[in-house]
């Protein structure tokens, strides 16, 4: 249950000993999005984080469009 705050801690330290730069990603963690939500303060370490990806996939069969 603490796998993102551990791994959080690690990406920052990372972050930190690169100047900055981030050689490999993983996860989601590893995105810059999450990053700079933690950075910000808007994610906490005892928050429960949900993820979403939608990959473009047509939910009806007569739609005009695939978006």
């Amino acid at each position: 249950m603490r796998y993102r705050t551990n791994r959080t801690q690690e990406i920052f330290e990372e972050l930190e000993h690169e100047n900055g730069h981030k050689k490999s990603w993983s996860d989601f963690i590893d995105g810059s999005d999450y990053i700079h939500a933690v950075a910000e303060g808007k994610i906490k370490d005892d928050d429960t984080v949900l993820m979403m990806s939608i990959d473009g996939a047509q939910l009806y069969k007569s739609k005009a469009s695939d978006c």
